[in-house]
């Protein structure tokens, strides 16, 4: 049972009767009071026992902060569960997302900060950069090869925008990455005009890159760039 932060569609999908993110796993949404757990996998919002309009047993109640970043509607929550002991298992450890239009989106990854560093709750992640992330989602693609077949090492290319968790979980788990310039990171200095003005993969130049990537360690250094991941 647990206290489930998650996406609205996800809430919808379960209040449909709709497959969503906890179909076939052996976990479903609770009061705090009756949690073994919280599990962080959307930051929309968060469901809680109820009867809503529609008369089913769930209540969504809605944070906002995925557009604006204000934890406030959290507090009280992550304080009670905190309180319990509950772990708060973390399925999307993303920090930032890019949204359309250039905005910036607020992940579960900074939620889960806010219930370790302000709540003192313990925190399990599982996602990137963590290895096992990575090695999981590569065997669920694999097949076992036939008699005549040789059993041959994947070959593997992660893409993604986020340094911290893309790149340096891809190299973690000993795979190629390729960074897309054009996500989170676009923002900072000298990136961002580089990639619009250009309009094209010749946007993110050698020379920006490498003046992102001073600030950055060697653990976040990807194999292959571009400003933008399109056809």
């Amino acid at each position: 049972r647990c206290v489930w932060l998650t996406w609205e569609a996800e809430y919808a999908a379960l209040a449909a009767g709709r497959p969503c993110y906890l179909a076939g796993l052996p976990v479903s949404p609770s009061a705090i009071e009756d949690a073994d757990l919280v599990l962080a996998h959307g930051s929309d919002g968060f469901v809680e026992p109820g009867v809503a309009d529609e008369g089913h047993g769930i209540i969504w109640v809605p944070t906002g902060f995925t557009y604006s970043g204000d934890q406030t509607p959290y507090a009280g929550l992550l304080a009670a569960c905190a309180e319990r002991g509950l772990p708060m298992v973390v399925a999307n450890c993303d920090l930032e997302v890019a949204l359309s239009g250039g905005a910036t989106g607020h992940m579960p990854g900074k939620i889960s900060l806010e219930y370790s560093e302000r709540f003192g709750g313990e925190v399990i992640e599982f996602g990137k950069p963590g290895r096992a992330h990575f090695e999981s989602a590569v065997l669920a693609t694999q097949r076992s090869p036939s008699p005549k077949e040789k059993a041959l090492p994947p070959r593997v290319l992660h893409v993604g925008d986020s340094l911290q968790h893309d790149i340096a979980g891809a190299n973690g788990a000993e795979f190629d990455s390729l960074f897309i310039g054009g996500g989170i990171h676009q923002r900072e200095p000298g990136l961002d005009s580089e990639i619009r003005e250009a309009g094209s993969t010749a946007g993110l130049t050698n020379k920006r890159l490498e003046a992102l990537l001073v600030t950055k360690g060697p653990a976040e250094r990807p194999t292959y760039a571009c400003d933008y991941f399109r056809w």
